[in-house]
């Protein structure tokens, strides 16, 4: 097996590495081989097996090889915390009724790489909407507390830093609704959502638009503005 090729082509010259890789290159071959036979199934010969095998380790190590390099020339410091405010709009309610909510939220950040980061989601939106209803109005107000991981991925590294990012997680819910002046507390219970966002930094101003689908139809909209601590340029 030539790994001499899967150090040399990045420009990485390590020869106590490549020893080792040599010295465990049959053991990893015949492990592989045997691997492939048990999850498909088939008989393929060994020279298609060992290529299988020689294309996954190239691929590992191109992945490895790029976080290295990204990670030894981050020009930010690794851990921020963002806080924000924002207003929401529950999905909700049906016709012209009048739909509000707001949001709080922290979320503390850290930076795989100048573009990468992951984070943790802790968000609490209050919800409302009210609506004339045939015979009389219906008003309901929600709380939902959210706990989700997150992850953005950067479109530039200087100044005006716009960026896009996924997040999902635990929502919490609790409820209140009111129709003709007799109010109900609702169940509240839990439930998976997620989020897709957009949204841009510069300096350390932050604004984000997030589009949060939570089941028992209490999906919501929420742009907030706000500011993130740490994370600055080193």
């Amino acid at each position: 097996m030539n790994h001499h090729y899967l150090f040399n082509s990045f420009g990485v010259c390590n020869p106590e590495l490549e020893k080792i890789f040599l010295s465990l290159d049959e053991q990893i071959e015949d492990v592989f081989v045997l691997y492939l036979d048990c999850a498909f199934e088939i008989f393929i010969n060994k020279s298609l097996k060992i290529l299988i095998m020689k294309k996954f380790l190239l691929f590992s190590a191109l992945i490895s090889t790029s976080f290295l390099a990204n990670a030894q020339t981050a020009d930010y410091k690794a851990f921020k915390v963002d806080i924000g405010l924002g207003y929401a709009i529950p999905s909700s309610g049906n016709g012209s009724g009048i739909k509000a909510g707001a949001t709080f939220t922290i979320e503390p950040h850290y930076r795989l790489s100048d573009v990468l980061a992951v984070g943790l989601r802790l968000e609490s939106a209050a919800l409302g909407y009210q609506e004339s209803t045939g015979t009389g109005t219906k008003t309901q107000v929600s709380v939902l507390n959210s706990y989700c991981p997150s992850i953005e991925y950067y479109f530039t590294k200087e100044g005006f830093r716009p960026f896009g990012g996924v997040g999902a997680g635990i929502f919490s819910q609790k409820s209140l609704a009111s129709s003709n002046g007799n109010a109900t507390f609702l169940a509240g219970g839990s439930s998976f959502g997620f989020f897709p966002r957009l949204g841009f930094e510069t300096g350390h101003f932050r604004m984000a638009a997030n589009y949060n689908v939570v089941g028992n139809n209490s999906s919501y909209a929420s742009f907030s503005i706000g500011a993130f601590f740490g994370g600055g340029k080193k």
